[in-house]
């Protein structure tokens, strides 16, 4: 199964989303989202935006869970 932290990032130039964090099954809940937390955080906080335009991304976002159906789905199949 894939256990997405849920945070991608949009870079510029590019409307899809090129950049996902993803963290391992072992690693726990309440970590996971402090990491969400930190990386969605970084848009307003002056020092996280500067960071992000050295890095050519405009912003973080949470997706839709549902748009990674096949990819799940493919990804169950090779296990």
């Amino acid at each position: 199964m894939v256990n997405a932290v849920r945070v991608s990032a949009a870079q510029k130039n590019n409307p899809v989303p090129a950049i996902s964090a993803m963290a391992s099954p072992p690693v726990d809940e309440s970590k996971k989202q402090v990491m969400v937390n930190a990386l969605l955080k970084m848009i307003p906080a002056p020092e996280g935006n500067e960071i992000l335009k050295k890095l050519h991304i405009n912003t973080y976002s949470q997706p839709d869970p549902s748009l990674y159906g096949n990819a799940v789905q493919a990804r169950q199949a090779l296990v």
